[in-house]
C-alpha cells in the first residue's frame, strides 16, 4: 500500500477507532543566529509519532551521495534550507541527521520532519 491508499486506509481505521488526531503544543522559535548552523538528532525512528505512524528500524533507505538529498522548507522541494551532512543508523535502528542550514528562518525552527516515499507499508489494527 502507497501514498494516498495509505493516508486512506489510515483515515479509515482513524474514523473506526473513533480516534482524534494527538494534539501537541507548537514549539517556540528559536533566537535568531548569523550564519550557518549545523544541526544534529534523530530523524526518524520506530517510535509512533502523533499521526500514530512509525517506521520499521533500518527501514529508510537514501541515496550514497547525499549532496542529491536537499534539507528543504514545508516539505517543498522548491525551498532549499540546507543540506544533509551525513546521515547513520544507530545500533537501536534510529536514523541520526547531521545537516546545514543556511536558510535565516530556517534556522529559527526547533524540529524538522522527513520526507520519505513509502513503498511498504503495514497497517496494525
Amino acid at each position: 500500500m502507497r501514498g494516498h491508499a495509505l493516508k486512506l486506509a489510515m483515515a479509515q481505521l482513524a474514523i473506526r477507532h473513533r480516534s482524534m488526531p494527538v494534539s501537541r503544543p507548537a514549539l517556540s522559535l528559536l533566537a535568531r543566529t548569523v550564519g550557518p548552523v549545523v544541526i544534529t538528532g534523530v530523524a526518524a525512528s520506530s517510535d509512533i509519532d502523533s499521526d500514530r505512524c512509525s517506521f520499521a528500524r533500518n527501514s529508510i533507505s537514501f541515496p550514497a551521495d547525499l549532496a542529491t538529498l536537499p534539507l528543504v522548507l514545508g516539505h517543498d522541494i522548491s525551498k532549499v534550507v540546507g543540506f544533509v551532512r551525513a546521515l547513520d543508523y544507530a545500533a537501536d535502528g534510529r536514523l541520526h541527521i547531521r545537516a546545514e542550514v543556511v536558510d535565516e528562518v530556517a534556522r529559527t525552527m526547533p524540529a524538522l520532519s522527513i520526507c520519505a516515499s513509502v513503498l511498504e507499508a503495514e497497517i496494525r489494527d
